[in-house]
C-alpha cells in the first residue's frame, strides 16, 4: 500500500488539530502536562480494542515499541512546553521542519535507512516547500533562547519516538508495536493522578469544572479524536515506509490551517494565522504549495 495518501491525510487532519490547540492552549488549558495526560490516556484507552486484532508479543519489538512510547510522551511534553511559551506560528514550524530532519540523521547513521535519490530530493522539496509556507510567520520572531531549545528537542524526540516505532513494526507487526507503545505512553502518565500538585492540573481543566457538553469540552473532545486519527494514520504510514519520508509531508498541516483561516471571518482569520494575508504573503504561500505537490509527484513516481 502506498504510504503518501495515508499521509496527506494524516497531516491534514493533524491541521485541524492544530487550529483547536491554539485555541484550547490559550484559553482553557494552562498546564501543558494536562494535554500530554488526555493524549496518552486516549491513546492507551483506544488501543485496547486492537488487541484481539494481532497482538504477537515478541520481545525486541516490545523494546523498541516501549522506548517509543516514552520518548512520545517527552516529545508531547516539550512540544506543549514550548507552545504555551511561545506562538503556535514559531513552534509548529520549527518541531515540524526539526522532526524529519533528525529521522533522516538518525536513521541513515543508526539504522541504514538510507532513501534512493528520487526520495531524497522529495525530501529536501517538501521541507522547502514547507519553509517556504510558513516563512512569514517565524523567520522575523525566532530568537536563540529556552523556547529555540525546547522546540528543537521536541523535534529530536519526535524522530527518535518514530524510528524506535518503525523498528518495533518491522521486528513483530503494526498492531503490536501500536499497542505496547500507546500502552506504554499511558502507563506512564498514570501516576500523575496520585499526586495532589500534578492531579489538580489535570482535573482543573474544563472537562471537570464545566458541563460535559460545553463549547471548550467539546473542542477539546473533537481535537483529541482528530489527534488520535492523524497519529494513528501517520503510525500507520510509518508501517509501509521509512519515517523520514512520512515526517516530511508536515507542511500539509499548513495548508489546511490555510485554507481553514481563508473561510473563516477576517477578524479570526489573524487570530489563527497569527499574519495578515498580503498578495506577497499569498504568493510565498502558493509558491510553498507548488514545492510540496513536486515533492508528492516525485515520492508517487
Amino acid at each position: 500500500m502506498n504510504f503518501l495518501p495515508i499521509a496527506i491525510i494524516a497531516y491534514g487532519l493533524s491541521g485541524i488539530t492544530a487550529v483547536i490547540d491554539k485555541i484550547l492552549l490559550k484559553k482553557s488549558i494552562p498546564a501543558p502536562l494536562t494535554y500530554v495526560f488526555y493524549i496518552s490516556m486516549m491513546g492507551m484507552i483506544l488501543v485496547l480494542f486492537l488487541i484481539p486484532f494481532g497482538l504477537i508479543f515478541n520481545f525486541q519489538s516490545a523494546l523498541f515499541a516501549i522506548l517509543s512510547g516514552i520518548l512520545g510522551n517527552f516529545a508531547f511534553l516539550t512540544y506543549f512546553q514550548a507552545l504555551k511559551k511561545g506562538e503556535a506560528s514559531i513552534v509548529a514550524p520549527v518541531v515540524g521542519g526539526a522532526n524529519p530532519l533528525f529521522t533522516l540523521l538518525l536513521g541513515s547513521i543508526f539504522l541504514g535507512q538510507i532513501l534512493t535519490p528520487m526520495q531524497l530530493l522529495a525530501f529536501f522539496l517538501l521541507i522547502l516547500g514547507a519553509v517556504i509556507l510558513t516563512h512569514s510567520l517565524w523567520a522575523k520572531k525566532l530568537k536563540i533562547n529556552h523556547q529555540l531549545f525546547l522546540m528543537i528537542l521536541s523535534g529530536f524526540l519526535f524522530a527518535f519516538a518514530y524510528l524506535m516505532l518503525r523498528e518495533a513494526f518491522v521486528s513483530s507487526n503494526f498492531i503490536t508495536g501500536l499497542i505496547i507503545s500507546r500502552l506504554t505512553g499511558g502507563f506512564l502518565v498514570l501516576p500523575l493522578i496520585f499526586y495532589p500538585v500534578t492531579r489538580s492540573q489535570i482535573f482543573s481543566g474544563s472537562l471537570t469544572k464545566h458541563d460535559f457538553m460545553n463549547k471548550t469540552s467539546f473542542l477539546m473532545l473533537i481535537g483529541q479524536g482528530f489527534g488520535a486519527g492523524s497519529g494513528f494514520l501517520i503510525a500507520y504510514a510509518v508501517s509501509l515506509t521509512t519515517p523520514a519520508l512520512v515526517n516530511s509531508m508536515f507542511g500539509f498541516q499548513y495548508l489546511v490551517i490555510l485554507i481553514t483561516a481563508l473561510f473563516l471571518a477576517h477578524e479570526h482569520r489573524s487570530t489563527l494565522l497569527d499574519e495578515t494575508l498580503t498578495k506577497l504573503v499569498l504568493l510565498q504561500k502558493v509558491i510553498g504549495a507548488g514545492f510540496l505537490s513536486l515533492g508528492v509527484y516525485l515520492l508517487s513516481k
